[in-house]
């Protein structure tokens, strides 16, 4: 593998299912595809890559392509579900999920339920963004090429999913000194 995610010139399709099935389960799975349905995705993502791994642009990086594919899936995903089909569930399968001790566990597993709480507070136009820009650290002209979308509305959704962040955030926090007075703690 490549700096960067970019793709050796031979790279074939073993491999990188290999090298990126779980970047793609858990892209899947921001994108609000339940544990349950995600392995299946992953794999109808992967049936793309095949067909068109031909036809793959060597000078963008393996992720970037992988998440236009997974987004395009998490779209029709929603189209067929039925809405309250698609709330998450907690991650308790997550592939090759490896941690040493409980303390480690515990704050991986409350990590994932703040972002899954966070997402799930956005559209999925909004959580593409959000995850290309905040967690892939794409830049927003690269990020309209992808989506096939204006910087101007890229910058729109970016604005409205942060401001969605910090919303959920505060209540989370909310939620939190609630439970710390009703424990009888100090705020």
């Amino acid at each position: 593998m490549a700096k960067g995610g970019l793709a050796p010139p031979s790279m074939d399709f073993d491999s990188l299912y290999r090298v990126h099935f779980r970047y793609v389960w858990q892209t899947l799975r921001r994108l609000g595809i339940m544990p349950s349905d995600a392995a299946d995705a992953a794999q109808e993502v992967f049936i793309v890559v095949y067909r068109k791994l031909a036809t793959f642009d060597a000078s963008c990086k393996v992720t970037t392509w992988l998440f236009a594919i997974c987004y395009r899936h998490a779209q029709y995903y929603r189209r067929r579900r039925p809405r309250d089909a698609v709330r998450p569930e907690p991650d308790h399968d997550e592939p090759n999920a490896e941690t040493p001790n409980q303390e480690e566990l515990a704050m991986l597993h409350q990590g994932r339920e703040r972002l899954g709480a966070v997402l799930e507070a956005m559209t999925l136009d909004q959580r593409a963004v959000f995850i290309l820009y905040e967690i892939e650290e794409l830049e927003g002209d690269e990020i309209a090429r992808l989506l096939g979308l204006s910087r101007g509305t890229i910058c729109s959704r970016l604005r409205a999913a942060r401001a969605a962040f910090w919303r959920t955030v505060e209540r989370e926090r909310a939620r939190e000194h609630s439970r710390l007075l009703v424990a009888g703690g100090r705020a």
